[in-house]
């Protein structure tokens, strides 16, 4: 029964962050590099992403089309340098899929999750966590190639073979 009174819950920084570490402790423990996590492990980063942009955007009266716009939208708020800012938006396309990642994978995309919660709610990763998590972001490996698909340009002329 209720009394007319609309109940609000405010999600916290501690409450993401208590969500995280419980997660790092569900992990497998690698036993070499190739150790892969279950996707409904890296969809919980998902979840806790969604809490946390829908926390930060409460107040302030905007539409976003989707998750990328508010993360994109939060970082540059909260101005996440460009390295984070990359580290994070990958840790949100990792977790949108419904793929097994590698421990390492995992690990980096944690750490990104902490950074993107300490910046937008103005408080630092805990000390439990930062212990567990890696130091730096990952750096990226260069026999990957460039990455074609996210290129995008402005066409201004065409005819029927060439753009």
């Amino acid at each position: 029964m209720t009394d007319g009174m609309e109940y609000v819950y405010h999600v916290s920084a501690e409450d993401l962050f208590g969500q995280i570490g419980e997660l790092i402790s569900t992990l497998p423990v690698p036993s070499d590099h190739h150790t892969l996590v279950p996707p409904y492990l890296s969809s919980s980063l998902h979840r806790i992403l969604v809490l946390a942009c829908h926390e930060a955007i409460r107040d302030t009266n905007q539409a976003y089309g989707n998750l990328f716009s508010q993360v994109d939208y939060l970082c540059k708020k909260h101005h996440v340098p460009i390295s984070d800012r990359i580290a994070i938006q990958t840790m949100r396309r990792h977790s949108n899929r419904h793929e097994s990642l590698s421990y390492e994978d995992m690990m980096y995309d944690i750490r990104a999750l902490c950074l993107f919660i300490s910046a937008v709610f103005h408080i630092s990763v805990p000390h439990q966590l930062v212990t567990r998590i890696p130091a730096t972001n990952k750096i990226p490996n260069s026999r990957q190639g460039d990455r074609y698909d996210y290129i995008r340009c402005i066409v201004r002329e065409w005819d029927g073979e060439t753009i």
